[in-house]
């Protein structure tokens, strides 16, 4: 059985909408919720598959709008 993976994301408040937008040119990479859209935290549920493409995207993301990955402990 495959079960999804997740990280959380924080972002300026003011790039939620940019996020999503570029998120969804990458279909199915994963899915996104706002957790907290005062401080911006943003949850990312992927599937193990999509790690390293998910990391490339966020990498890249973090040089453009300085977003913090924060992974949760299990």
């Amino acid at each position: 059985m495959i079960y999804s993976k997740r990280v959380y994301v924080k972002i300026p408040r003011d790039q939620i909408g940019y996020f999503k937008f570029i998120l969804e040119s990458y279909e199915n990479l994963c899915y996104m919720s706002v957790i907290d859209r005062f401080e911006a935290i943003i949850k990312i549920s992927y599937l193990e598959d999509q790690k390293e493409e998910l990391e490339h995207f966020l990498t890249g993301l973090k040089k453009e709008i300085g977003l913090e990955v924060i992974y949760p402990q299990e």
